[in-house]
């Protein structure tokens, strides 16, 4: 059976799109059963700027524009949230937390929007590998200093599964853009890694605060 591009490019963007949907919603979920919300709130952040320029600053001239928006909503969700728990982050940030959000979600959109111009990246497809990293980096971060709080292994699978779909498509349609598939790889070494700390882990962990937290080339894809 000859290998069908089109069909594969829709199905592994269909499923990068369900997959990170869904790893929002429970991020969301879990947040609500712990009072803890279980994404770095730096990703917060970034993730936030990402969708805000993808979606209505400079849109994805793709459908992929309003799966951006509905992940903006979802981005909306989770920071107030994380404003709702803010208690749980250092003092600074407490007292600090919306004037450090509107700094940090400007700051991140001028930079992705640099970085998509210098790159001639319409999509962001760069950038969201770059975002994809730190956040793997610090989910397991997380994983180590909190146990299974604000997360669970059905988060760290449907994240590894987002981002193991574009990774794939990326290989079978650009062959020659080495700095993503090395990317992709490296995200998915540390999906695993992330995904087997929280399968070892029953309960949560209450360790010293990290990160300020207490107890896309012209390609038609993102990996978010």
């Amino acid at each position: 059976m000859p290998f069908d591009a089109p069909m594969a490019d829709v199905m592994l963007k269909g499923l990068t799109g369900l997959c990170w949907s869904a790893v929002y919603v429970l991020i969301i979920r879990q947040a609500l059963r712990d009072g803890f919300v279980g994404l770095p709130l730096a990703c917060v952040w970034a993730n936030t700027a990402w969708e805000l320029t993808y979606s209505l600053i400079t849109p994805d001239p793709s459908l992929q524009r309003y799966v951006n928006a509905a992940w903006l909503v979802l981005d909306a969700i989770i920071l107030i949230q994380a404003w709702r728990c803010r208690r749980t982050y250092r003092p600074f940030i407490q007292r600090h937390f919306i004037t450090l959000t509107i700094a940090a979600i400007i700051a991140a959109t001028l930079v992705i929007q640099v970085f998509g111009h210098a790159l001639d990246d319409v999509r962001g497809t760069y950038s969201s590998y770059v975002l994809n990293t730190m956040m793997s980096f610090l989910f397991i971060q997380m994983a180590l200093h909190y146990g299974r709080r604000g997360q669970s292994p059905a988060i760290a699978f449907l994240k590894m599964l987002g981002t193991l779909a574009p990774t794939y498509l990326c290989y079978i349609t650009f062959e020659d853009a080495h700095v993503l598939h090395t990317m992709g790889v490296a995200i998915f070494v540390m999906d695993i890694i992330y995904l087997v700390l929280l399968l070892s882990r029953t309960g949560t962990a209450a360790y010293p605060p990290i990160d300020g937290s207490h107890g896309r080339t012209n390609s038609s894809f993102s990996t978010k």
